[in-house]
C-alpha cells in the first residue's frame, strides 16, 4: 500500500524465516515504495542468487554505486558501509569475481573511515 517501512520489515522477517522468494518480492515492494534501504539486500540476493536468479554483473554494480555515493541523504551511512563490506568479501573471497586483494582492502578501509566496528574488525583480523 505505498508503505516502504512496513514493507521493509516484512522483506527482513520472510528473510529471517529463511522464505527468500518473499523476502526478495517485499523488498522490491519496499524499493518501489521509495525505501532505498532495501538496494542493499536486493543487491545481495542478485549475488548469492538467494530468492532470485543469480546476476552477479547487476549485483556488483548496484554494490558499487551504493559504496559510491558520497553526501547523499537518501542512502544511510550504514546501506554504503554494507555495500562496502559485500564488496570487500566478494573481492577478498574471489567469489563470483576475480580475487583482489588490494580491492578488498580499500574497500573495507572506505568502509572502517565511515565508521563500521564491522569494517574496523575486519582488518583488524587481517593484520591492518
Amino acid at each position: 500500500m505505498g508503505d516502504g517501512a512496513g514493507a521493509y520489515n516484512l522483506a527482513c522477517t520472510y528473510q529471517n524465516l529463511g522464505d527468500y522468494r518473499k523476502a526478495v518480492a517485499w523488498f522490491r515492494r519496499a524499493l518501489d515504495a521509495g525505501d532505498l534501504s532495501a538496494l542493499v539486500p536486493l543487491a545481495q540476493a542478485e549475488l548469492y542468487g538467494c530468492g532470485t536468479r543469480r546476476n552477479s554483473k547487476a549485483a556488483l554494480a548496484k554494490l558499487q554505486r551504493i559504496a559510491g555515493w558520497n553526501n547523499v541523504s537518501w542512502i544511510s551511512p550504514f546501506d554504503r558501509e554494507q555495500a562496502m563490506i559485500v564488496l570487500a568479501a566478494s573481492l577478498r573471497d574471489g567469489w563470483l569475481l576475480r580475487r583482489d586483494y588490494p580491492a578488498s582492502l580499500k574497500w573495507l578501509r572506505r568502509a572502517a573511515k565511515l565508521g563500521s566496528a564491522e569494517a574496523i574488525g575486519l582488518l583488524e583480523d587481517l593484520g591492518e
